[in-house]
């Protein structure tokens, strides 16, 4: 479904993402794992169009993404979870929910039902429909950073750092809701900082490091590695 190839990003002088190749299947939960500023949101917001590579391919389900503009990544279902939400404040649940469908362009025929499958996945988000979004609590806000995504008919979701600044019984919320997800089939690439939840939601993982992919393997597997044990398991790891 999705094959990256000899994928570098640079910051002006710094390299973000060095040399990475990776693919997965379709309907395959992957996780990137890794310490702060090994370079798990820059391959992200590659993937995704928010930078440009300096070299390599993206390739998703036999179509080159290589260089696209965000939007375009997003009409061709790649959509992104970004770290820290990024919700509209000012607009209503409803309305952030609204923007989310112009993502999905021709491959959503009935926005209505799903948002009404955003509101049976986030219950508390049909309650508060009408409030605004800069109201509502970091872990509704979160479910409602989801629930836009999913607006667009995602066909593979990139997520960043969803428990980042949760309590622990959001983030059993928020990942029994992708583990949901997953279960429906939707393909899914995580970031996130809790390495133990991540290998526990996903199937196959990778371990990046200083802007490369160091270690990899399936998931069950790593949380029996020494290395992942040593590392990563029961640390934060942020992006």
């Amino acid at each position: 479904m999705l094959e990256i190839s000899g994928l570098t990003t640079r910051y002006g002088g710094i390299v973000a993402v060095d040399d990475i190749s990776l693919s997965m299947a379709e309907g395959q939960a992957v996780a990137i794992i890794g310490a702060n500023g090994a370079g798990k949101t820059s391959l992200l917001r590659t993937i995704s169009g928010l930078l440009r590579p300096a070299s390599g391919q993206i390739n998703f389900a036999g179509t080159g993404l290589t260089g696209r503009p965000a939007y375009g990544v997003a009409r061709q279902g790649i959509l992104m979870v970004p770290e820290g939400r990024q919700i509209f404040g000012a607009l209503t649940v409803e309305e952030n929910l609204r923007l989310g469908q112009r993502a999905a362009v021709a491959r959503s025929t009935a926005p209505n039902a799903e948002m009404n499958k955003v509101f049976a996945l986030f219950p508390i988000l049909a309650e508060r429909r009408s409030q605004y979004a800069g109201q509502l609590s970091g872990g509704q806000q979160q479910m409602l950073a989801i629930g836009r995504a999913l607006m667009g008919r995602p066909r593979l979701l990139l997520l960043d750092e969803p428990s980042l600044g949760l309590g622990p019984s959001v983030v059993a919320q928020v990942f029994a809701a992708l583990k949901a997800l997953h279960q429906e089939g939707l393909s899914m690439i995580l970031v996130e900082q809790n390495a133990r939840l991540a290998l526990e939601a996903t199937e196959f993982a990778y371990v990046m490091e200083r802007g490369r992919i160091v270690h990899q393997g399936p998931s069950v597997a790593m949380r029996s590695d020494p290395l992942v044990i040593d590392h990563y398991l029961g640390q934060a790891a942020g992006g």
